[in-house]
């Protein structure tokens, strides 16, 4: 384009595509009511959390550190990618068939599930959610993400806060 008959301005050269803006990242972690093995699932996020069969990994719930450096991987290993898939039904989930349970409503009565999410987009803490109770109410809890041998143990402490809260209820 030329101005005038002067000089050719150049025009600017075009902004490189934006990249998707950093997600805050997401693991689920079940935990039985009794004695057992927890259930690590990874996570895939865009419009909706989905997981596949080979997203988990199943952890002696008193070996803390395991379960910690687990829930720490799975939860690093989450990314954005879209499900494309029909829709998921119950039985199929990865965590119902990790667990053995005979049905889904069995599953959803002896487990309890843990969302780790990255407290901000930079996931420089984790922040720890329990199941909702009926009314309601859940549990919090925050930690710095760079400490996964800590995670396993505030996992297991938090669940047997959840199970003592529950029983007084």
């Amino acid at each position: 384009m030329r101005l005038f008959g002067g000089n050719k301005v150049k025009e600017p050269p075009a902004p490189p595509p934006a990249a998707p803006p950093p997600i805050a990242r997401v693991c689920l972690v079940h935990l039985p009511r009794g004695k057992g093995q927890a259930i690590v699932e990874g996570v895939w996020f865009e419009d909706t959390l989905w997981s596949e069969p080979d997203m988990i990994d199943c952890i002696e719930m008193e070996d803390h550190r395991a379960l910690g450096e687990a829930a720490h991987g799975r939860w690093e290993a989450c990314d954005r990618r879209r499900y494309e898939g029909p829709p998921v039904k119950a039985t199929d989930e990865p965590a119902y068939r990790a667990s053995g349970a005979r049905s889904v409503s069995q599953f959803q009565r002896d487990w309890v599930w843990y969302r780790l999410t990255g407290a901000n987009p930079s996931n420089i803490y984790i922040e720890i959610k329990s199941m909702p109770r009926a009314d309601h109410i859940e549990l919090h809890s925050t930690l710095p993400a760079g400490k996964p041998w800590e995670l396993g143990q505030r996992l297991v402490k938090m669940h047997r806060s959840y199970l003592a809260w529950e029983r007084a209820a």
